[in-house]
């Protein structure tokens, strides 16, 4: 077969990614592809962020009854440019493009950067999701959608 991608007999081009986003991200994002894939990794590793965080409090409950101190995690995702870039299977090819989407988000108030308390890096930066500023943007688009279609 010769072809190097498990999930397809198809031989696609050689460096080509597979382009999958979610519809209403692109929106909000004015339809700016780094910014909306850079969203849905951040959706992602927020998801991740919160559950982890809701176990280590459950943790930290059963520990405070055993007399040890609590365990503590910040609620922050930490990635560096590089990691970013790798995360989006390389669909956002450079650190100048990473950080342009960066950008765009916290002008869209999508994402907000905290200190870096990361101490292992320099070159990792804190983020967060601003998760009712997006669901905000989210019914709006919602709202024109039932609008559009007289479902008022």
């Amino acid at each position: 077969m010769g072809n190097s991608q498990i999930h397809s007999y198809v031989n696609h081009l050689s460096r080509t990614g597979v382009l999958c986003f979610r519809e209403d991200y692109w929106v909000i994002t004015e339809k700016n592809n780094d910014a909306t894939i850079l969203l849905g990794i951040f959706d992602f590793w927020d998801f991740v962020k919160r559950e982890e965080v809701a176990q280590i409090r459950i943790e930290s409950v059963m520990r405070e009854e055993e007399n040890q101190p609590p365990l503590v995690v910040s609620p922050y995702i930490y990635k560096t440019h590089q990691e970013l870039i790798n995360e989006s299977y390389g669909l956002i090819p450079s650190r100048t493009r990473i950080i342009a989407a960066i950008r765009f988000l916290c002008k869209k108030n999508f994402l907000a950067q905290v200190p870096n308390r990361y101490r292992a890096s320099r070159y990792k930066f804190g983020y967060a999701l601003q998760v009712d500023k997006i669901n905000e943007s989210l019914g709006a688009l919602q709202d024109e959608a039932d609008n559009r279609n007289g479902n008022v």
